[in-house]
């Protein structure tokens, strides 16, 4: 088994990095599709709202639409450790770029991990080094624990975006990572519950509220 599919001591669930499959009937959301087209040229597009609002169809059904990589990680509670959560980041991001952020897993890998902002640094550095433009959702970011390093690093990462990476966040709720001030200062796309919500049954992409983007 290669480095990508395991880590020290148990092997990866590979289907984490599956995107999920949208079935036939799914509504297409035009105005929401280009919204998060408009949002590619940013770091970050957040898409927030509670369970049944269609979120991870509606990211997974954009992505498909496109001809950019997309990687995808649906994360769950046990993903808290900063470590493991490396891992799953770059077994994603390897499904589209393979040869990528070795260094990082190395430094991820190893007996005794380096502390937090030492390992954003080699994963910003790395994945700033991408010759290709790539889009990598978390979903259920919401599962991450608050009290979890793993916020911190994403902090990191979005504090210092890297030129070829266009993050989603797909969560029930806004993750603790400052975002008011990272919207504010790199830039970026919210889709929310009030984007989400249908309010005329014969318009399948009449929404009650604007999604925003911001930019620098």
């Amino acid at each position: 088994m290669s480095e990508s599919t395991q880590t020290s001591q148990n092997p990866l669930l590979r289907t984490k990095l599956h995107r999920p499959v949208v079935p036939k009937d799914f509504l297409f959301r035009p105005r929401l599709h280009e919204l998060m087209n408009l949002g590619l040229d940013l770091p970050l597009t957040l898409v927030s709202a509670p369970a049944g609002y269609g979120k991870s169809l509606l990211v997974s059904h954009w992505a498909a639409s496109r001809s950019i990589p997309c990687a995808w990680l649906s994360l769950d509670a046990s993903d808290r450790a900063v470590d493991l959560f490396v891992d799953y980041l770059l077994a994603a991001v390897e499904t589209v770029a393979p040869d990528a952020c070795r260094r990082t897993r190395r430094m991820a890998q190893a007996p005794e991990p380096p502390p937090t902002p030492v390992l954003a640094n080699a994963l910003i550095n790395e994945l700033d080094a991408l010759t290709s433009p790539l889009v990598l959702v978390l979903d259920d970011y919401h599962r991450i624990r608050g009290d979890s390093e793993v916020h911190e690093l994403m902090r990191l990462l979005l504090a210092h975006p890297p030129r070829r990476l266009h993050l989603v966040i797909v969560t029930r709720r806004d993750p603790p990572l400052g975002l008011t001030r990272l919207l504010a200062q790199a830039g970026g796309t919210e889709v929310r519950l009030t984007d989400l919500r249908f309010t005329d049954a014969r318009d399948p992409d009449a929404a009650a509220g604007t999604a925003g983007i911001y930019r620098q």
